[in-house]
């Protein structure tokens, strides 16, 4: 996986913006961000917001509207909202709220897994339904997935991009320190 880094320096230095491939599991991307900064002399400690991660979903409207679907900057994760549009451009189980729920959490996980975050590290989701009457099923899914994790939640009703179209999600995470294996 290959992302854009930035790394914020003091005042009178020149900021870099490099592409480079990341390691493949969440730990040692995590450790790896902080390692490749004091590598390069932007730091001798670890700094909270010194890493800048911005990675694309590859959605049809991030290189038009100029905007990425993570961001990673320092222990902070943003995930911009994510919908249940596949690849191919099709959307998934149109009309099944709890199956296009499960499906969107399934793509944010895969990008904060490259973001060397889990699921576990969400701190807020915020979901807009197309239809309040199908809460129950967002609910029900969003229960699942965060068994044991109780993140803050906001649900709220919204016109959404697509007809049959149930869901948009958007998370927020703050990776934690993890025991090496």
């Amino acid at each position: 996986m290959s992302a854009r880094v930035s790394f914020g320096l003091p005042i009178g230095f020149i900021a870099a913006d490099i592409t480079i491939t990341l390691p493949r599991t969440p730990t040692e991307r995590s450790s790896f961000c902080t390692s490749y900064a004091k590598d390069r002399g932007h730091g001798t400690e670890e700094v909270p917001g010194m890493i800048d991660l911005t990675l694309s979903g590859g959605g049809r409207f991030e290189a038009a509207g100029n905007y990425a679907r993570l961001r990673r900057v320092g222990d902070h994760v943003f995930v911009a909202g994510t919908t249940a549009v596949e690849p191919s451009g099709r959307l998934h189980a149109p009309g099944d709220t709890y199956a296009q729920t499960r499906f969107v959490f399934d793509r944010i996980a895969r990008l904060l897994d490259e973001a060397g975050a889990t699921m576990a590290d969400v701190v807020r989701t915020r979901a807009y339904l197309s239809d309040l009457s199908q809460a129950g099923e967002y609910v029900r899914a969003h229960g699942e997935v965060f068994a044991g994790i109780q993140p803050v939640a906001t649900a709220v009703q919204a016109g959404l991009t697509m007809p049959g179209m149930m869901v948009e999600i958007e998370v927020d995470a703050i990776v934690r320190p993890r025991e090496k294996n």
